[in-house]
């Protein structure tokens, strides 16, 4: 193991990720004692002691790893080392990315660092809260699809569903994700992968995981939809849709915009097909959200695709 490390390090590009991974888990660390608690992280320490299979207004998972902080002890680190792992995941997902579509050193560095330098990433990623969570798994999930895409892979798609399934129970926004990917994959060639059973199969194995949270959800007669209904009557409707596009450049860095711009254009152009299901991902839900009136940073989990394309 230690040989494997020592060889992957002597490769450029393996020095460029781990060494922005590591300073961005360095710059949290540094900081996660700076600010005290915030309201949203006492919010979901409190749901952790009442564990449930679901909450009104978010899945439990957030919750539970809230608990599992508190029963080691508590305290700001512990709370927050899951956002920092999340946030360090994202990154060597994108990574990993780049490289499956041919990208080089160059390359991963340009993805990493528009990726470090958000706004968003750099907020979420010194908290606990639910988007960091849900972004880690998403860019997940897209790298275990594009491998088994390109792969033809088998036991790739049922782990690619079990990570899905955790995206649910993180956020039930990964829903909207997860269709503007098959949706991705229909439109493209990419669709030949669904004659084969195991992309349904791990589409079972998703529901499989989730399933608890659906449990509850039918006990509680759907209370997070009536949720959602009255967040957006409430709130997201009042904020207007030039709010959510602005805020793709203040979320995002606008020194960043030619970067994901620059990735949709390689997607929809021969030698980037492999990543044309995420840029049209990218896409889907960019116009599903703006006609929604969804907050800027709901659209993060798109990003990694495109940035690494």
């Amino acid at each position: 193991m230690t040989s494997v490390v020592a060889a992957a390090l002597r490769d450029p590009w393996w020095r460029v990720v781990a060494l922005l991974c590591a300073l961005k888990a360095l710059l949290h660390l540094a900081l996660v004692q700076r600010y005290g608690y915030h309201g949203d992280e006492l919010y979901f320490v409190e749901c952790g002691r009442r564990l449930a299979l679901g909450y009104v207004d978010h899945p439990p998972l957030i919750p539970w790893l809230a608990r599992a902080a508190d029963e080691l002890g508590g305290g700001l680190l512990l709370l927050r080392l899951p956002a920092i792992v999340a946030g360090v995941g994202t990154l060597l997902c994108t990574a990993l990315l780049v490289r499956e579509w041919g990208g080089g050193t160059r390359a991963v560095t340009l993805a990493l660092v528009s990726a470090t330098v958000a706004p968003a990433s750099l907020r979420l990623g010194g908290m606990l809260n639910i988007p960091v969570i849900e972004v880690f798994l998403c860019s997940l999930v897209a790298l275990l699809v594009a491998r088994a895409l390109r792969r033809s892979g088998t036991w790739t798609w049922l782990w690619a569903g079990a990570v899905l399934g955790l995206a649910i129970l993180a956020k039930h926004s990964s829903l909207l994700w997860a269709g503007a990917l098959a949706a991705g994959v229909l439109a493209t060639p990419a669709r030949r992968a669904l004659a084969q059973p195991w992309p349904w199969a791990g589409g079972l194995v998703a529901l499989a995981v989730a399933a608890p949270n659906l449990a509850w959800q039918v006990q509680h007669d759907f209370a997070t939809l009536t949720f959602i209904r009255t967040l957006r009557h409430e709130v997201l409707a009042e904020q207007g849709r030039a709010l959510f596009v602005a805020g793709q450049l203040l979320y995002f860095h606008p020194l960043v915009v030619p970067v994901w711009v620059a990735g949709l254009v390689f997607a929809f152009r021969e030698p980037g097909r492999a990543a044309r299901p995420f840029a049209l991902l990218f896409v889907i839900m960019f116009a599903a959200l703006l006609g929604m009136g969804g907050k800027p940073y709901y659209l993060a989990s798109a990003y990694p695709a495109v940035l690494a394309a």
